[in-house]
């Protein structure tokens, strides 16, 4: 599921339902803009990643996918600051 997106125009149609709560009228749209079964029970139980338009893979905000990208982001950043303090310890030294 990571790798399934919605297109741009269904995702503004759906973006703000609350996936665990849907109203009748939602539930309808939801059957009409989503017609894969398997697709549109995933959505029902995950709900959709608010950043990058894929289905959840669990009842986060993010997908696998964004959380992937944020800890690798961050790991970089350390990464940086680990060998910024290394040079800096080695030069006085």
């Amino acid at each position: 599921m990571d790798g399934i997106k919605l297109s741009d125009d269904v995702f503004e149609q759906i973006k703000d339902f609350d996936y665990w709560e849907l109203t009748e009228e939602q539930e309808s749209l939801i059957d009409k803009l989503i017609t894969d079964k398997e697709l549109k029970e995933h959505y029902k139980n995950h709900g959709l990643c608010k950043e990058c338009k894929r289905f959840n893979t669990d009842y986060d905000k993010y997908c696998n996918f964004v959380i992937l990208n944020i800890f690798t982001k961050i790991s970089k950043i350390g990464q940086v600051e680990i060998m910024s303090l290394m040079n800096l310890f080695k030069k006085h030294n």
